[in-house]
Parts: structure tokens; C-alpha cells; sequence
């Protein structure tokens, strides 16, 4: 067999004129690598380099291994995918979504950020999405409701965010299995908290005028506001975003919520509705009116009533009447609560009373798209008969 170098030198000349010296190692008998500099740019010494790089066993480079694409974790997936202003997710969500109906919230993002952020990263972070599997959810399930103490409500809350971030992976084809596919995933149990009533005597004790400066010390806004919570069961954001032109004289145009920390949005159910109200609640409100924006206000309309005040104010009235509020869970939702069995009790249609207190179902809203006046007549009656 005929005997040849180990590989063989090779000139270049570069456009600026300069000569570089490759070279080529044999591989095989009838194999050779592609050329490969030297560096070199006289013969001499790109010999004098490869005869160095065949006694170190470094003439044949190893080959060019393809890089593994790394598999996505969990903690790549979460990267920005519930910040409100770069994540793709929430801009997709907005874009297919009604303008007037947004189908996502800051508030709900800005929770299931936080969410992630404490407990689902620590969790899954470094797991890549392809390990992730409805046992794992569920074992995750169990560490927050016996690790960390949480409820099972909470719990639930907290897979649900996780739920439509992997159901986001799937659709993406990152994620082998369907999130959406019933079964897969079980809810933890919970226990329904008891939900404070307020007995019809303690709601006529409560707003009676002769016990006004004892249970509200004087603050007519603040007892204004749940007595509007009172004979509507709205909730205290709707109350409170509640603006001049959304009064009539026999009704409420509830179309959105206030919060201390986002201002004014949407409803909890992005739904609008009509709410019946007692002469006597528009009488008081009137009072209110033409002063600016927003109803319920102590700045001239600028800014509604605080909430945690008006809560507060709230647990003072019901101190002052001797009535025991937290053995009875009783708080500013108990309104909602007082006024759904009142309803129920006396008679008043379901479809109804999920309408005005906001708890639609989406079956019902389908059904029931569009409330007549003689509708809430039953509702009218029963709040006359209450608050006059």
C-alpha cells in the first residue's frame, strides 16, 4: 500500500493578497476532512503546527456534534406569560376577544402572576414541560393544601392558573397531553365557609334613623353605601363605581367594579345589568348626585368612598348593636348573601336573581339575554315592603 502523509498542506490566497496555508488530514484510506486553517502564512511553519497537532492526536478535530436543543422547562414556559404588557398569550387573548368584554383582566394576570411566582415555580420551575404529568399536578395539589396550609379553595384557584398555562403548552405542541380532557386532573375538596345573614330585624336596626350617630357615628356616606348593598346585593365594587348617569330613578345601571388598586373595570362577570332599587334608596342617593363622577364619594365625584372604610364602618354599626359578626361570619358580602335568600325565600324567579345579583351562569345568560321592567317585579315589591 502506498504510503502518504497524514495530511496535506494546501495554499490560499485571501482577497487582501495574503497567502494562508490550510490542510487536510486523512480520515480514511480514500477519506479526507475538509480544509482546515493553520493559521500560518508560510509553509514552514503550517507544517511545523500540523506535525505538533499529530503527536498531540489533535490533527483530526472531533466532530462538529449538533447541538441537543434543550428541552423547555416549566420556568421558560412562565418567563413574561402573565406579564400584562409582552406576554404573547395575554395580547392573543385580548385580540379574539370582545373590546367591550375583555376576555382576561389585569387583576386576574396580576394573581396568577404572583401565584407562579410563590408557588408554581419553586415547584415546577426546573421540570421540563415533557415531565409534567396529571399525577405531578396532583401531588402539587396535595404540598399546598398539607405543606402549605392553604385551603382547598386556594388550591384550587392556583391549579387553575397552572391549568391554562399547560394548556397553552399543548396547543403550542410542547405538552403531550391534553390539560382539557376531564378526569385528568381532580380537584381538591373543600369546605364551603360558613356564609353570614343578616336577619331582617338587625337590617331595619341597622339603617333605622334613630340609631344612625350610634352604629355609623355620623358618616351618611358610609351607611349610604350599605344600604345600596343592602337593598340591591350588589357588590362593593359595583357599588362603588356606580357614576351619576348610571342612576334612575327606579333602577341602577351596573356596568362595572372599582378597586383601590386597578380603579375602574369591568364587573367580576363582565356582565351588564339593570338593578331594580326602593324609592327610598333613590331618595337618599339623590342627594348624592350631580357633585361629579362617581356617587358615593367624599371628594366632589373625584374618587369613590375607601373600601376598607366602608367595611369597617360596617363592623363598628354591628358592634354597636351587640351583634357578634365574626361567630357569624358576617361582612360587607353578607349583603349579597341576606338578599339572595330573602329573594329565594319569597319566591322570586332563580333566572331573576342571579340577574340582578351578578351571579349569571353562562346557560342562563344565553336564555335570559334581555330583562323586562314587569320582571323584577317581584323584586320591587319585596324591597318596598323591606326599605320602603
Amino acid at each position: 500500500m502506498r504510503y502518504h502523509e497524514p495530511y496535506q498542506l494546501l495554499q490560499r490566497k485571501l482577497k487582501n493578497g495574503k497567502t494562508v496555508w490550510l490542510y487536510r488530514a486523512w480520515v480514511a484510506p480514500n477519506k479526507r476532512t475538509s480544509a482546515i486553517s493553520t493559521g500560518c502564512t508560510t509553509k514552514t511553519a503550517a507544517k511545523f503546527y500540523c506535525d505538533e497537532l499529530f503527536k498531540q492526536g489533535k490533527l483530526i478535530p472531533e466532530p462538529h456534534k449538533t447541538k441537543k436543543e434543550e428541552p423547555q422547562t416549566f420556568a421558560d414556559l412562565a418567563k413574561d406569560f402573565w406579564n400584562w404588557e409582552t406576554s404573547f398569550y395575554i395580547k392573543e387573548r385580548l385580540a379574539f376577544s370582545d373590546p367591550s368584554k375583555p376576555s382576561i383582566s389585569r387583576q386576574y394576570t396580576d394573581k396568577a402572576k404572583a401565584c407562579t411566582r410563590i408557588y408554581l415555580l419553586p415547584y415546577f420551575g426546573r421540570m421540563a414541560l415533557s415531565e409534567i404529568k396529571p399525577e405531578h399536578i396532583e401531588k402539587f395539589s396535595l404540598w399546598l393544601r398539607d405543606e402549605k396550609k392553604l385551603s382547598g379553595k386556594s388550591v384550587n384557584n392556583y391549579i387553575s392558573y397552572l391549568t391554562v398555562m399547560l394548556k397553552e403548552a399543548y396547543r403550542l405542541g410542547k405538552l403531550s397531553w391534553n390539560p382539557n380532557e376531564k378526569g385528568l386532573v381532580r380537584k381538591v375538596g373543600t369546605v364551603s365557609k360558613q356564609r353570614g345573614r343578616f336577619s331582617v330585624e338587625e337590617i331595619k336596626a341597622l339603617f333605622a334613623e334613630e340609631n344612625f350617630e350610634k352604629c355609623w357615628k355620623g358618616h351618611r356616606l358610609y351607611w349610604l353605601v350599605n344600604y345600596a348593598a343592602a337593598t340591591t346585593g350588589l357588590r362593593l365594587g359595583e357599588v362603588l363605581a356606580i357614576w351619576d348617569e348610571d342612576v334612575y330613578p327606579d333602577h341602577l345601571h351596573v356596568a362595572h367594579s372599582y378597586s383601590t388598586h386597578y380603579g375602574r373595570g369591568l364587573t367580576k362577570t363582565r356582565e351588564i345589568r339593570d338593578v331594580p332599587i326602593p324609592s327610598s334608596l333613590y331618595e337618599q342617593i339623590k342627594k348624592f348626585l350631580g357633585t361629579g363622577k362617581y356617587v358615593f364619594s367624599q371628594t366632589r365625584g373625584e374618587i369613590p368612598a375607601t373600601p376598607n372604610l366602608v367595611r369597617q364602618a360596617l363592623i363598628h354599626a354591628l358592634e354597636a348593636l351587640g351583634i357578634d359578626w365574626k361567630a357569624r361570619g358576617l361582612s360587607f358580602h353578607s349583603w349579597r348573601h341576606t338578599m339572595n335568600s330573602i329573594l329565594r325565600s319569597r319566591g322570586v324567579f332563580d333566572p331573576v336573581i342571579q340577574r340582578m345579583i351578578g351571579h349569571a351562569s353562562q346557560e342562563m345568560t344565553e336564555r335570559y339575554t334581555e330583562f323586562l321592567p314587569e320582571d323584577f317585579a317581584g323584586v320591587a315589591k319585596i324591597q318596598k315592603d323591606l326599605f320602603g
